[in-house]
């Protein structure tokens, strides 16, 4: 193989590397994406569980109560979007930023290959444009090494919006646990610890060369269904007399204590998630203005220190 053979050998190994970066990513987002639209399914079936379980103590159809529900349900879902789309849009800012870095890496490489392809004889040429040559060959090197401070912060970002996101959907959409006893017919769902969703991003800070995420697998499944196992039995150790005298309660007042569950949901939980959803969407985007300035800072500077090192003194 001779030199310019060897060299093309090289930049297609660039691209080739550059595509897979980009690959990387893709999946990465896509990844992303899958865990935040699991963890907002879990939260949304634990809520209509929620609300139907309780429509069924007090003795009431569902289908009653069905605007109510699913106006409670719709505004329930509208603020998760809200929350999830301000890291949404912080995820793909910070990809747009990687890329770009990336991009100019292989492109400062690119440079000093083809600056050794066209000029690996140096006889012909003066002593001042073998001195250019050399300068623009170690700015492109510096400008690469550069880049990779820009990679690096950008995969740090990354894991904080990976974190964080789901660290928000857990704790501004706590749901209540179902109160009293569940009556005959409810619906009972057997709903996975919601970590299941989870990316683990924990090894990459440990190991930052190895690239992938994973789905963690550590899940406390049996936890969970001890839990539900508990509820369940007290359902079935609620006296006879309990359970008659909630019968007849619900026939006199069972209408009117599950609309106060209902007023009480719109009124102070869903409010209350409303506030937090409003506070963390400006902290979020607060962050998002400051991380981009940076990033975008950083940049110029590299690019400032390239240009400077090129020029002759």
């Amino acid at each position: 193989m001779d030199k310019t053979e060897y060299y093309i050998k090289i930049d297609k190994n660039i691209n080739r590397i550059n595509a897979i970066e980009n690959d990387l990513s893709t999946l990465q987002y896509a990844m992303y994406q899958k865990a935040v639209e699991g963890i907002k399914s879990v939260k949304l079936l634990e809520l209509r569980d929620y609300l139907e379980n309780q429509c069924v103590y007090y003795g009431q159809k569902t289908y009653s109560f069905k605007d109510e529900i699913n106006q409670i349900y719709e505004e329930y879902e509208f603020q998760m979007k809200r929350i999830t789309n301000v890291y949404d849009k912080m995820f793909v800012d910070v990809l747009k930023i990687l890329k770009n870095a990336y991009n100019n890496q292989k492109i400062a490489v690119s440079n000093i290959l083809t600056i050794d392809n066209q000029y690996n004889n140096t006889d012909f040429l003066t002593p001042e444009k073998v001195e250019e040559l050399k300068r623009i060959k170690q700015a492109c090197a510096q400008k690469k090494v550069n880049y990779s401070v820009i990679v690096r912060e950008c995969k740090a970002r990354i894991n904080w919006i990976i974190k964080n996101v789901q660290t928000d959907l857990r704790g501004i959409f706590e749901n209540k646990d179902i109160i009293g006893v569940v009556g005959i017919g409810a619906k009972r769902h057997v709903i996975k610890q919601n970590n299941e969703y989870d990316i683990d991003v924990n090894k990459e800070e440990k190991e930052e060369k190895k690239e992938d995420i994973k789905i963690d697998e550590n899940q406390d499944e049996k936890s969970l269904e001890k839990k539900k196992e508990s509820q369940l039995a007290s359902a079935v150790k609620e006296s006879v007399v309990a359970k008659f005298l909630r019968i007849v309660n619900n026939l006199i007042s069972g209408n009117n204590n599950f609309k106060k569950v209902i007023n009480d949901y719109q009124a102070n939980y869903l409010y209350n998630i409303k506030v937090k959803v409003d506070e963390r969407t400006k902290e979020v985007a607060y962050i998002i203005a400051g991380v981009t300035k940076q990033l975008e800072q950083a940049k110029n500077k590299i690019n400032q220190i390239y240009e400077n090192s090129t020029k002759s003194n």
